[in-house]
């Protein structure tokens, strides 16, 4: 056997002794329902909490987020206040 095939065979047996493992320790129903996947982004002015199936709890996004988008956007003037969208031009 080549070395290309003897690391591919050790990459699945390493493989599947990983999935064996994940099946023994595989969490009941009722420790299910009590998972929750929590992440955060842009320093935490966005968070989202998940529940087991993928479901999205919640989001919550800052208001300085909506801001800064106004901004960057040029939908905001030099106070902060908002202003009509640029026109389009034909």
């Amino acid at each position: 056997m080549t070395a290309d095939a003897d690391q591919f065979r050790q990459s699945m047996d390493d493989a599947l002794d990983t999935l064996r493992e994940l099946r023994a320790n595989r969490p009941s129903a009722e420790e299910l329902v009590r998972i929750r996947g929590e992440a955060t982004a842009a320093d935490g002015l966005i968070a989202v909490v998940a529940s087991p199936g993928g479901r999205v709890e919640s989001i919550t996004v800052a208001p300085q987020v909506l801001r800064n988008a106004l901004k960057r956007a040029g939908l905001v003037d030099k106070k902060g206040r908002p202003t009509a969208p640029p026109k389009d031009e034909a």
